[in-house]
């Protein structure tokens, strides 16, 4: 396994299946369905800031994101939560 700063654009669809999974409790109270919550994602995820793991076949398993700056994992406008 390799820990790597970012996340690779090819793992990009899987990271946004990971975080909604993972968040799919609390953000379906918000949000309704799963695939508003992925067309989110696809729209306000910064792959930079973030921590990945890969396997050596090159499988995303684990994503953790963090903040820096005015940079985060995600940045979506709250208007797009009121669409």
């Amino acid at each position: 396994m390799q820990i790597q700063i970012g996340i690779r654009p090819e793992h990009r669809e899987e990271t946004i299946r990971l975080y909604a999974m993972a968040l799919e409790r609390k953000f379906q109270k918000i949000l309704g369905s799963p695939e508003v919550v992925i067309g989110l994602m696809k729209a306000g995820l910064n792959l930079a800031c973030a921590i990945s793991t890969v396997t050596e076949e090159n499988e995303l398993v684990g994503i953790s994101g963090f903040q820096m700056g005015e940079e985060s994992l995600t940045k979506i406008p709250f208007s797009n939560f009121t669409k």
